[in-house]
């Protein structure tokens, strides 16, 4: 009887032991759970206790609306104070051409702070974008055409190769008192300035200078444009019409005709200057 006793205690005692074994795995899990269920209550709780209630908007801006700004984050905010999602918040303004940068930040006990980086636009790019001072192409829904920014034009993707000779030659066209106001690079590659010449007293007397760049030793003819135009004794840029610079050791001009003039004559017999005869080859 005894044994027989024992017999089914030990079974018991072997079935058993898995179960004491897991218990504490079993008591962890139902911890989490718990933990998990008050953690939502929690979130609820302060999302209706602590909600976001005001947004400051930061930043200097010439195309952005701060209101408009404001009033977006505002529109997304999913949460309280403390769950709020500032990614989610930020990635939003981010979806504005004209933002730059932006960073997002909570002020206690329930502000948003938010620092929005607007976009410099330096020129631009075939009539339907503009460049960024960082030379990337951005699209704003409306473009003001009234912008005081040089045009640049070129195949899709040299939008870069664009901005980059841009920086080459601004410093030297503005100490001779000259504006890029087109900058064109053709599908073959070759370069052609249209200048503004600020020495002229009346504005709309002011007809854009061509200068006829090439494709080949662009740079090096830039710089040969630069110091002959920059002498004392160098011919008037205000008489000028056209510059072209495709010539390995000179260039030829092709000044303005006069009112009455016949200017096809003009342009044969007398006003084009050729410094050098022979053409690069190429151009």
């Amino acid at each position: 009887m005894r044994n027989r006793k024992q017999t089914r205690l030990s079974r018991f005692a072997r079935l058993a032991m898995p179960v004491i074994k897991a218990w504490p795995y079993l008591l962890a899990g139902a911890l989490v759970t718990v933990a998990a269920v008050l953690l939502k209550d929690l979130e609820m709780q302060f999302e209706t206790v602590m909600p976001i209630t005001q947004v400051r908007v930061d930043g200097e801006f010439e195309h952005l609306d701060a209101n408009e700004l404001k009033a977006r984050v505002l529109a997304g905010v999913d949460g309280g104070y403390f769950t709020v999602d500032l990614n989610r918040t930020r990635d939003r303004l981010m979806q504005n051409p004209w933002v730059k940068t932006v960073s997002v930040r909570r002020r206690w006990p329930a502000e948003l702070l938010v620092t929005v980086t607007e976009k410099q636009a330096v020129a631009y790019w075939n009539e339907q974008a503009l460049i960024s001072a960082e030379g990337d192409v951005f699209r704003p829904v409306y473009i003001d055409k009234t912008l005081s920014l040089p045009h640049m034009i070129g195949p899709q993707g040299q939008h870069k190769k664009a901005w980059l000779f841009m920086n080459e030659i601004y410093q030297p066209l503005t100490a001779m008192a000259l504006q890029v106001d087109t900058l064109k690079l053709d599908d073959r590659r070759a370069w052609q300035l249209s200048l503004i010449n600020e020495n002229f007293a009346n504005k709309s007397e002011n007809e854009p200078l061509i200068i006829r760049l090439g494709r080949y030793n662009t740079e090096a003819r830039f710089k040969r444009f630069v110091e002959v135009f920059s002498r004392e004794n160098s011919p008037d840029l205000k008489q000028i019409k056209t510059i072209d610079m495709r010539y390995p050791n000179g260039f030829a001009v092709l000044k303005k005709t006069q009112p009455g003039e016949n200017s096809l004559m003009k342009i044969i017999n007398t006003s084009v200057f050729v410094a050098q005869t022979d053409m690069d080859t190429g151009v």
